[in-house]
């Protein structure tokens, strides 16, 4: 259900003002509402707010994505430009590169062995969490180990990328 008079547009960086801001706007009859916000969730609910706001059932009718964590619209090709650049295989980001946003915190050998391994214990070595965020684990020599995500006051390790550090800096027994 979209409304034709004309469009409202609503910036926003958090779900309750968001819908706050939706509901308002469903309200008072502007039309269709275009929303801008920082990603923090599932974007088919912002309509469900708009519908629950009007008392009927509401829809996402477009989405548009004009950034991706530190990517934006800038660095992006449409898939006929990539075929015809690159017919062979389309260019691959490293992943250093790709996670340029994301702070990185380089471990030594014996963190990187755990981590790889999928100990949890040692996550506590890590810096403190001060919000909700992601990490890069960079091991001893320079490789993307793992990535660390905020849950609460701790890191919990998401993905491990480099497994062969289970080998690589696996501790020596001592004689």
């Amino acid at each position: 259900f979209l409304l034709e008079k004309g469009v409202a547009s609503i910036v926003a960086t958090d779900p309750v003002e968001t819908n706050a801001n939706l509901a308002r706007a469903a309200f008072e009859g502007s039309g269709k509402v275009e929303v801008r916000h920082v990603a923090f969730g599932d974007n088919s609910v912002l309509a469900e707010d708009v519908g629950a706001a009007l008392g009927c059932p509401a829809t996402l009718a477009s989405l548009r994505r004009t950034r991706f964590g530190a990517f934006g619209v800038a660095e992006c090709r449409t898939l006929d430009v990539l075929e015809t650049e690159f017919p062979e295989q389309a260019p691959v980001i490293p992943s250093l590169d790709a996670l340029r946003g994301v702070p990185q915190c380089a471990v030594d050998g014996r963190t990187a062995w755990e981590v790889a391994v999928g100990r949890k214990g040692a996550l506590r070595s890590l810096p403190a969490v001060s919000e909700e965020e992601r990490m890069a684990l960079l091991a001893p020599d320079g490789a993307l180990l793992a990535i660390v995500e905020s849950e609460g006051a701790r890191w919990r390790l998401a993905r491990v990328l480099y497994p062969q550090a289970a080998d690589l800096y696996r501790p020596q027994a001592e004689c």
